[in-house]
């Protein structure tokens, strides 16, 4: 079996528990690991990061797709009267079905619901919605700007930094893994690598020119 990668995050080790015991049911082999982020928050721009991780085979997205949303639609009906969907605006309902990757599967049945009861015309999941090709993310100006600084001023911190851009992974609902960052941040990340490693070897270079490299010993 395929090695296994990340189905879907969790902020809160009870949420990931209880998903990895509807695997465990369901007889899937799965993974539930706690991570701690350390770089990613710097170029994703978020102020926390999911702590828990499920990770199953990818040859096994599509049917725990399929296992969801049927586990969903028995829920449909017993959503609390005070769920946030309730509040949300018809655009906003629309927005959930266009981006309907982005959001659980009890969230976009809801919103289908909700827009057919409503009597949106055409409250349905877009076909582009399932089919669209994702679009890699681009690193922000502040974090770019951070990235480079950190040549001049911690060089051996910027490697990782650009490693991370040029290497990171989103994983697709199908399993399917691809870059996260587009080519330009790609290009960026790769440009802060090589500048921070050459500033490190220049400065160790320099050291063992000036018989400092004792120090080190």
């Amino acid at each position: 079996m395929s090695e296994f990668i990340t189905y879907q995050k969790f902020y809160n080790q009870g949420d990931a528990e209880a998903f990895a015991a509807f695997l465990d049911v369901k007889n899937i082999p799965f993974e539930l690991e706690r991570q701690r982020a350390v770089l990613d928050p710097i170029y994703i721009g978020e102020q926390s990061e999911p702590t828990y991780i499920v990770k199953i085979a990818p040859e096994q997205f599509e049917k725990v797709n399929v296992l969801m949303k049927e586990e969903a639609a028995k829920q449909l009906d017993s959503v609390p009267a005070d769920y946030y969907l309730f509040e949300f605006t018809d655009d906003e309902l629309k927005n959930v079905l266009t981006e309907a990757n982005e959001w659980s599967q009890l969230d976009v049945l809801l919103a289908e619901k909700l827009l057919k009861t409503r009597g949106v015309p055409d409250a349905a999941i877009p076909l582009e919605a399932l089919v669209a090709p994702y679009q890699p993310a681009r690193i922000g100006t502040w974090a770019l700007v951070a990235g480079y600084i950190c040549c001049g001023l911690f060089p051996v911190y910027s490697i990782p930094m650009g490693v991370v851009v040029m290497v990171a992974k989103k994983t697709l609902p199908d399993g399917t893994r691809i870059p996260m960052y587009d080519k330009w941040s790609y290009n960026h990340g790769l440009a802060i690598t090589v500048i921070g490693t050459l500033i490190v070897f220049s400065y160790l270079g320099s050291l063992l020119l000036r018989g400092g490299w004792q120090y080190y010993w």
